[in-house]
């Protein structure tokens, strides 16, 4: 849908080399762009780890999130709210008691370089397949997709390197009574 909400009509008229005139006319409904999951470049607030979680939860298990506004390094300081653990309940996420207990699409939320706050989100995808995209194979069964701050989304291993990052997992409410 364009910005407005209308069908855009678009008109052609002119000449034929041989001179006679021509007139089209062409309705199209506009679409908005939508970054892939994996291989998105990263802007802050708009394409970030958190916009990815939005984009990951609508497109593969058709549940709209809330956006939070948020600005680039917001958890640098340490007198600013904590968006991950004040927001998340309010996106109808729980908190989940064992860690460990990983099921496909929980959020496992980390604290990343310097700071006060967790600050990163990553998506528990298991063997890696998206049913929203085609994607390239990728080997192991543990597998996280994420945003990195600069850096193109990606895919991979939930290792021991995110494992000591982890802050915590939360899973979605409507998804805490299945395993999709």
């Amino acid at each position: 849908m364009g910005v407005h909400g209308l069908d855009w009509v678009i008109c052609a008229f002119g000449y034929h080399a041989g001179g006679e005139q021509y007139f089209d006319v062409k309705c199209h409904k506009p679409k908005a762009y939508q970054a892939p999951l994996l291989g998105r470049e990263y802007h802050h607030g708009v394409q970030d780890c958190y916009s990815l979680v939005r984009d990951y939860y609508s497109r593969e298990l058709d549940i709209d999130l809330p956006d939070f506004h948020r600005r680039d390094g917001w958890w640098e300081d340490e007198n600013h709210e904590p968006l991950y653990e004040k927001n998340f309940a309010k996106a109808g996420f729980i908190k989940m008691q064992d860690e460990t207990d990983l099921q496909k699409h929980d959020v496992i939320l980390c604290r990343v370089g310097r700071t006060h706050h967790v600050n990163h989100a990553l998506i528990y995808v298991g063997d890696g397949k998206l049913k929203s995209e085609t994607t390239p194979d990728c080997v192991g069964n543990a597998l996280i997709l994420h945003h990195p701050h600069g850096s193109l989304s990606v895919r991979e291993i939930y290792g021991d390197n995110w494992q000591r990052r982890t802050a915590m997992v939360v899973r979605h409410q409507a998804l805490s009574q299945t395993n999709l």
